[in-house]
């Protein structure tokens, strides 16, 4: 080999390391040197072998991470996997019809959305970057590289950039199952308490080094082979086929959005499909990684009884839950009257005030909802755990009154290797009869991947995503690339495989998507149609949700629409934390983000000056901070008793009432229809803080009534007969917001007797507390 220069020392040195005795180095007159391999050398020449991978899923021609918003800067430093989800989780919020993921923060708590986004390889680009460019000492390589082969990072991306939460992170790896391994996660987060929206899948990259180690393992179909045998590129997935050769891989994410039902209601989100139950399993013992197994049959497992339990009767259940409920109500209004036994012995020697009592019948009230909601969890989605008499399928499916034979369709893994698609059918269909499905009562499959292509790591989202659609229209996709169904599956008598779309007469009932993946990771999903949840809920509640909700998607089509044309991003790429404020000093930024974090009634606000939702600093305020709010407190009692004062020498009436906050955190829907107007209810429930907008309500309505019992003092017999009712006391809102007093009933006429011309009321609040001032103006 012909001697070559080096220009550097240092690097000469690095080559004198590596070859040691088989290289001469001489170093020239102008600091350069000039090097000779000897024999017995080691080079490396480059050599391009035959790939007959040649075709694949491919991203739309075009597509640029930047058009859905992220900046350049982003879209340059990120891998593509990173790149895939962040505009499938923008895709998924808008979907769910949420344009900024800070309004989230209206409703819960900072740490109540949580991430459980997975994949299965990492960020391939980067990979390359530092095992095979770094190497070859290419140029333009990032120094932080290692960061994005890490599969946890994209999780963190669509924290950074989209959600900014402090909710729980669960990153699955499960292979071709990854993202199914992600909603069970997600699912058991919610269920637990832990979180109440979990965003949810999985995202995968196409490369050369991937795609070339599966040709190896015969795993997925070889290009030259298939077009060599006259098929299109089109045709080259044929799952449950005689043909079937392999999978086809591609590319991208898939991303789902799980909240809890009552939230989903509350903020009038689309609500796509319910997620009755999410399983994963291992298959035992063996010495093949890839080698599909039957774990996943364990869904199915029950022991058989002559009869069924009656736990499966859903109005058996109903009548022991309510039976309960009712023992629990007695408790409540049993500890309500002897609500002083609760003091505790060292503040019972200081006495306890009406604050003290309403932090007794608030911690009551709450300690019933905490039982009530056991109580559905145990009668509810959780009546068959631990029961080896229900199947785990069949308690998900009749938590909703639904059998084996309600489920509709099938969505297999079906990738259309040899081993996976004989398989896949041995377990649905043995699932089917152990189950005992009708006979007859034959169960559609759908077999999506002779269409997308195999993505692993986002897989099942895909599917959940497809079955879905299906749920909704009733149309169930038929296989288009079964030229001929494996003779192999003729004894699966529960499947019936489609070659064609059938629409059925209504939409699905139910319906499950089965995943598995590289390493013995086996998951189902059981998907429900969102019907059996509006039947659940009452008819008011539907109608405000469905009001709620179109009144969202107006909004929503509106920004998609600005999206496609150019006009703005898909979603807010974040530069600030919901908690951040303008004008302030670092220290003063760090203890408002700290109080955020510890403050579990902090809520974001929106300002439709900016256009952003950000966090309250004084409802932020960590409970830490009492002689902060104490503070507040005398100031704003200070402030009502001096205007009180100025008032009442103006021959006004002055009345005034001051409540805590928390007293009103979780009343009862009884005491809410007993001294709130259905507008009243609906202003306060959409407020970043309810609690907060009830207390002040309240606060006004009793600074009303002694405004008016101070006119006439004899008046206050009035306020002890049934014919008063706070609901005659209505507190709405001008235009601009400020509260106006109406009446109604016989406390209108009251006010006639009284001769009263006008009510002027002010709603105050800090932290912790509301307070009110209310001054009767008399005709003159």
């Amino acid at each position: 080999m012909s001697p070559f220069e080096i220009n550097q020392a240092d690097e000469a040195e690095y080559f004198k390391r590596y070859h040691a005795s088989k290289i001469d180095l001489v170093e020239n007159s102008n600091g350069s040197w000039t090097a000779s391999l000897k024999k017995g050398a080691v080079v490396y020449i480059p050599k391009a072998k035959i790939f007959d991978r040649t075709v694949a899923g491919q991203i739309p021609t075009g597509w640029n991470c930047t058009q859905y918003g992220i900046p350049e800067d982003i879209a340059a430093s990120v891998d593509r996997v990173s790149q895939f989800a962040l505009a499938a989780t923008m895709e998924a919020f808008v979907s769910a019809g949420i344009k900024d993921p800070y309004e989230l923060y209206k409703y819960v708590h900072l740490s109540e959305v949580g991430n459980c986004v997975g994949g299965g390889m990492g960020g391939i680009r980067a990979l390359e970057d530092i095992f095979r460019r770094r190497l070859l000492e290419e140029p333009n390589i990032a120094a932080d590289s290692l960061q994005e082969t890490f599969i946890n990072t994209t999780a963190a991306w669509i924290n950074m950039l989209l959600v900014s939460s402090s909710g729980p992170i669960k990153t699955p790896v499960a292979a071709c199952a990854t993202a199914a391994t992600s909603v069970e996660l997600a699912i058991e987060t919610i269920q637990s308490g832990k979180a109440s929206v979990m965003i949810a899948g999985g995202t995968e990259d196409f490369g050369e080094q991937g795609s070339f180690e599966f040709a190896q393992m015969k795993a997925t179909s070889s290009g030259l082979d298939e077009m060599a045998k006259g098929r299109d590129p089109d045709e080259h997935c044929r799952p449950a086929t005689s043909t079937r050769s392999g999978f086809m891989e591609s590319q991208g994410a898939g991303i789902q959005i799980l909240t809890t039902a009552a939230l989903a209601v509350k903020m009038g989100l689309p609500i796509y499909a319910i997620c009755g139950g999410a399983w994963t399993a291992t298959d035992g013992q063996g010495r093949s990684v890839p080698a599909p197994g039957q774990g996943i049959l364990s869904t199915s497992r029950e022991f058989v009884n002559k009869f069924r339990s009656p736990l499966l009767n859903l109005n058996y259940r109903k009548s022991q839950y309510q039976a309960e409920a009712s023992r629990v109500e007695e408790w409540y209004q049993r500890e309500s009257v002897q609500w002083k036994n609760l003091i505790p012995e060292e503040d019972s020697k200081v006495g306890y005030d009406e604050t003290g009592k309403n932090q007794i019948i608030s911690f009551l009230t709450k300690e019933r909802k905490r039982r009530l909601k056991g109580l559905q969890s145990t009668w509810g989605v959780k009546f068959y755990l631990n029961n080896d008499e229900i199947a785990p399928i069949r308690g998900a499916l009749s938590v909703w009154g639904l059998t084996v034979d309600d489920i509709d369709a099938c969505s297999f893994h079906g990738t259309g290797t040899t081993a996976n698609d004989q398989n896949e059918s041995d377990v649905v269909n043995r699932q089917m009869a152990h189950l005992s499905r009708r006979p007859g009562n034959v169960l559609p499959t759908i077999f999506q991947k002779w269409l997308t292509g195999h993505p692993k790591g986002a897989a099942a989202a895909w599917m959940i995503n497809g079955m879905i659609q299906s749920m909704l229209s009733g149309i169930i996709p038929g296989n288009r690339n079964a030229d001929n169904i494996d003779s192999e599956f003729e004894d699966f008598n529960f499947l019936l495989y489609l070659d064609r779309t059938v629409k059925k007469s209504h939409p699905l009932r139910a319906a499950y998507i089965h995943s598995f993946g590289f390493g013995q990771a086996g998951a189902e999903v059981l998907i429900i149609h969102p019907n059996s949840l509006y039947s659940a809920i009452s008819k008011e509640s539907y109608d405000q949700y469905r009001q709620t909700r179109n009144n969202r998607e107006m909004v929503i089509h509106q920004h998609w629409i600005a999206n496609l044309y150019g006009k703005r991003g898909l979603l807010p790429i974040k530069s600030r934390s919901p908690f951040d404020q303008t004008n302030i000093s670092d220290d003063e930024q760090h203890e408002i983000s700290s109080s955020s974090y510890l403050n579990p009634r902090a809520r974001t606000l929106y300002s439709s000056s900016t256009e952003e939702w950000s966090i309250d600093p004084s409802i932020s305020e960590s409970s830490t901070r009492s002689n902060i709010r104490s503070s507040q407190v005398r100031a704003l009692e200070s402030s009502f008793v001096q205007s009180a004062s100025i008032l009442s020498n103006v021959s006004s009436f002055v009345g005034t009432d001051l409540e805590e906050i928390s007293t009103f955190e979780d009343k009862d829907s009884l005491f809410l229809n007993n001294n709130f107007t259905t507008s009243e209810q609906s202003y306060c429930t959409s407020s970043p803080h309810p609690a907060a907008s009830l207390t002040g309500k309240w606060c006004a309505k009793e600074a009303v009534i002694k405004a008016m019992t101070s006119v006439n003092p004899s008046s206050r017999d009035m306020w002890n007969r049934r014919g008063a009712s706070l609901l005659d006391i209505e507190i709405s809102h001008s235009p601009s917001g400020a509260p106006i007093v109406q009446l109604h009933g016989n406390v209108s006429r009251l006010a006639n007797s009284l001769n009263i011309e006008k009510i002027n009321i002010s709603i105050s609040h800090t932290s912790d507390h509301a307070q009110a001032i209310a001054v009767v103006a008399l005709k003159s």
